[in-house]
Formats: structure tokens, sequence, C-alpha cells
């Protein structure tokens, strides 16, 4: 078990608190169409984005800067997005049908 108690009060460590994440493949569209709109370059259309780009987990083709990787990591955690996959290593909860806002 995690929980440790002291004096009566029951404290999780945070070597077992996992966060609830959603896997980039069940983010809702607006939320693409929200990130395409910050990051994305004029000269592709939002369907060519689409399917080039994000159902391809190739969506890092279109960003041009170091700025633009430290703000779409920004943009990821602030929306609770696993890009790092801890949901397949165990390190994290699948939030997808969980109403966690």
């Amino acid at each position: 078990s995690c929980e440790l108690e002291c004096k009566g009060i029951v404290f999780m460590p945070i070597e077992c608190v996992k966060p609830c994440l959603f896997p980039l493949s069940s983010i809702d569209k607006w939320l693409i169409y929200a990130f395409y709109c910050q990051f994305v370059e004029n000269d592709i259309s939002f369907d060519d984005f689409l399917s080039d780009y994000w159902n391809t987990n190739s969506f890092h083709k279109v960003l041009t800067s170091i700025d633009d990787c430290r703000l779409v990591v920004d943009f990821f955690n602030i929306n609770h997005c696993d890009y790092n996959n801890l949901i397949e290593k165990g390190l994290s909860n699948d939030a997808t049908n969980l109403n966690i806002y």
C-alpha cells in the first residue's frame, strides 16, 4: 500500500501519485484546432495538418524554432496531454473517460 499513517493522519507519498492525462489519440478536434492556430504556419490547411501531421504523430515537423518546442510542451501540459506516453508506461492514468475538469 502507498498510504502512510502518522499520528492519525494518512499521507500518500509522491511516488504513488499518478497524474490523469489524455492520450494524444483521444484529444478533441477543437483542441487540435487550437494547437493548429497557435503553432502551424499559415501555408497548410487544417485538414492537411490533420491528415499529414497530427494523425501520423509528426506534428513536430511544422515547428519552426526552439521557442515553439517550449510553447508546445506548455500547451500539452496545460491541456493534460500525455506527450511522453506515461499512460503506456503505467506512470499516469488515462483521463479519457474521466471528468477531470
